[in-house]
């Protein structure tokens, strides 16, 4: 709802883009969707081991 690098102020990111590609759509941030994408997907998806993201700016 808020990107102040693109100077967006409640802007429902999900619903435009359900709108207009039709598909279930999920809004989250870097950290947490890669550690989701990996439990899908990656390595994590046959183990309880979870994925940490340290970022610095």
């Amino acid at each position: 709802m808020f990107a102040p690098n693109l100077n967006w102020k409640n802007i429902d990111l999900q619903k435009i883009i359900e709108e207009q590609f039709h598909i279930p759509t999920k809004i989250e941030n870097e950290a947490n969707a890669g550690a989701h994408g990996e439990q899908l997907y990656g390595l994590e998806k046959t183990s309880t081991t979870k994925c940490i993201s340290a970022l610095e700016w």
